[in-house]
């Protein structure tokens, strides 16, 4: 017999298998990769807000003439409202944070002039909610 050149049906098969085997596990580490990418985007975003919605409750607070807390509601200088309504927080009326599951803020027992403010984020789904506080002292 003649040495015959060129592949069999059975070596094409293998091949195309190990190529469909390797293909699979590189699109399986792409997805993975991807939802990986999406959730921690969408953490840092949640922490974001959190961070953002302190900072700036802070800011105002701090060049405030006047603060009254009515109720749920927080009242600066009588013309901007907080309020925490169903895991928004709204500045007069309009959403202004989301995913935020708790929001509260109250006076010191013990110095009439000082705010004690805490928020609390929604929990992302492999994070712990996170928790900020903070205390103001009001300078009118």
């Amino acid at each position: 017999m003649k040495n015959q050149r060129g592949i069999s049906l059975l070596e094409v098969i293998a091949s195309i298998s190990l190529f469909s085997i390797i293909l699979l596990m590189l699109n399986s580490f792409h997805l993975f990769s991807q939802k990986q990418m999406i959730s921690q985007a969408e953490e840092i975003q949640n922490q974001s807000n959190t961070r953002i919605a302190l900072n700036v409750i802070t800011k105002e607070l701090r060049t405030a003439e006047n603060v009254i807390i009515q109720g749920d509601e927080l009242v600066i200088n009588q013309t901007d409202t907080y309020k925490h309504v169903s895991n928004t927080i709204t500045k007069n009326n309009v959403a202004y944070i989301k995913n935020i599951k708790k929001f509260t803020f109250a006076f010191d027992e013990d110095e009439e002039k000082k705010i004690n403010i805490f928020i609390e984020s929604l929990p992302s789904k492999e994070e712990k909610a996170l928790k900020l506080s903070t205390s103001i002292y009001i300078r009118n």
